[in-house]
């Protein structure tokens, strides 16, 4: 079930999404920069980092389902 949803929704998602990879810690100072200068660094601005494996049979069916529609809805689509 998990890579038919994927298969389905990840189009959609990568339509929305911005990727923001990190090539190096260069990089990394750079991207900081520019969201400083784009007025997104905040004091309260929190990181963090994951390691995730088996991600879709670690979430909450219920929680994941609610999350899907309501990216679904944000974005007009009323059939999938």
């Amino acid at each position: 079930i998990s890579r038919f949803l994927d298969q389905s929704i990840r189009p959609l998602f990568d339509m929305h999404a911005q990727p923001r990879p990190i090539i190096d810690g260069g990089h990394l100072l750079r991207q900081l920069e520019q969201y400083v200068r784009n007025g997104h660094l905040k004091p309260t601005t929190l990181f963090c980092t994951a390691d995730i494996t088996n991600l879709y049979t670690m979430l909450p069916q219920d929680e994941s389902l609610k999350i899907l529609k309501e990216f679904l809805l944000e974005h007009h689509y009323e059939k999938v």
